[in-house]
């Protein structure tokens, strides 16, 4: 009797299971993985900062330089493959910038684009981002925002983008969480090479040791 509850109960989630989002984090802790997927721009430097220089949490961070300060470069730090038109994306990251001098402090922003594969000399379009930024006064700040995907192409790249001023050329990141709401969407985040969360059928029917069988459906 009590099988039969549990199966049963399985199934009536099963729909519910079936839409959660693909979920990734980095907080730049494995040194062993890339620090950033790529760059565009007078991205000069790049990598991992060390605990006592600045980091929002743990032991690690990334950072960036711009030089020449010209333009807007950018770094991916993210790749969400399999998108289809209509789905959600959502990125927060920590940002902090340099403020060494009594000028504009150095900040950041997320923003987003369509690439043709996971390489960043295949930019196809913008996706564009928030209007704010993060990380002025040498302060952390959180940035988050949601993309919803236009169909252009089947891969998002999580870019950050550095706003350098004279010397100020320098910024911090930390904590990325991003997320898609499509469960067949595949998710790889820099700084870390641990396995996405993917919440969905697969959790609950391991956790009920294969009373019931539900199949894997789209949104």
């Amino acid at each position: 009797m009590m099988r039969t509850y549990v199966a049963a109960a399985a199934i009536a989630m099963a729909p519910a299971m079936a839409h959660a989002d693909v979920m990734a984090f980095s907080g730049w802790e494995d040194t062993s993985a890339d620090a950033v997927f790529g760059t565009s721009g007078n991205v000069s430097d790049f990598g991992y900062t060390s605990a006592p220089d600045p980091v929002y949490d743990g032991n690690h961070s990334m950072f960036m330089t711009e030089d020449p300060v010209s333009g807007t470069p950018n770094a991916v730090v993210a790749w969400v493959g399999g998108i289809e038109a209509g789905d959600e994306i959502t990125a927060t990251m920590w940002f902090r910038g340099m403020d060494s001098v009594e000028d504009s402090t150095a900040k950041a922003r997320l923003w987003g684009g369509y690439y043709d594969a996971t390489d960043t000399s295949e930019h196809n379009s913008s996706a564009g981002g928030p209007s704010g930024f993060a990380g002025k006064n040498e302060t952390w700040e959180s940035m988050t925002h949601t993309w919803t995907a236009d169909g252009t192409t089947s891969i998002f790249g999580l870019e950050v983008r550095i706003y350098s001023y004279g010397d100020n050329n320098m910024i911090w990141g930390d904590n990325l969480e991003i997320s898609v709401n499509n469960d067949n969407a595949t998710i790889e985040v820099a700084g870390s090479s641990s396995t996405p969360v993917v919440p969905g059928p697969a959790v609950g029917i391991a956790m009920l040791g294969g009373l019931a069988v539900v199949s894997r459906r789209r949104r």
